[in-house]
């Protein structure tokens, strides 16, 4: 993230996703390399004049973003590690290729596994989630909500 990014962002009054992505997969520790990162990241925001409200957060997930496969399911079980850092959260998971590679489905078949993640995802209190399958998982989480808020006496 430059300067140049973050002043425009501030200028505009807008808002920020700040997404893990690193060159290697390579980690001392996976969740406290990348809770460092975020921890690090927010601050440079926030000193740049960006407020909490304005940031979000996202563990970068896909082969491109420097995770192994299984440091991806890792990260997956880990999202509420993310949590104290005080910003919005945001999970990308929608049949991404460690989800084929799990269970060796092509694209077209990973939208049931996709709602799976998505369903873990709240339970791991995550704010915002970026779908493919915008109807599908609407469903998905309306469900989840409704379980969640649910009591009887």
């Amino acid at each position: 993230m430059t300067a140049e990014i973050l002043n425009a962002v501030v200028q505009a009054n807008a808002g920020l996703i700040i997404m893990h992505t690193q060159n290697t997969t390579h980690y001392q520790d996976l969740i406290t390399d990348i809770h460092q990162y975020f921890a690090n990241t927010i601050q440079t925001a926030i000193k740049a004049g960006l407020t909490r409200q304005q940031l979000m957060i996202d563990v970068g997930l896909g082969g491109d973003f420097g995770k192994t496969y299984e440091q991806e399911y890792t990260l997956l079980h880990n999202l509420d590690a993310f949590n104290d850092l005080g910003v919005a959260t945001l999970i990308a998971p929608s049949r991404k290729g460690f989800i084929g590679k799990l269970l060796n489905l092509p694209v077209s078949e990973r939208l049931v596994p996709t709602m799976a993640l998505f369903a873990n995802s709240t339970s791991l209190d995550v704010n915002f989630m970026r779908a493919h399958d915008v109807e599908e998982t609407r469903q998905t989480l309306t469900i989840i909500d409704k379980v969640k808020r649910s009591f009887a006496y």
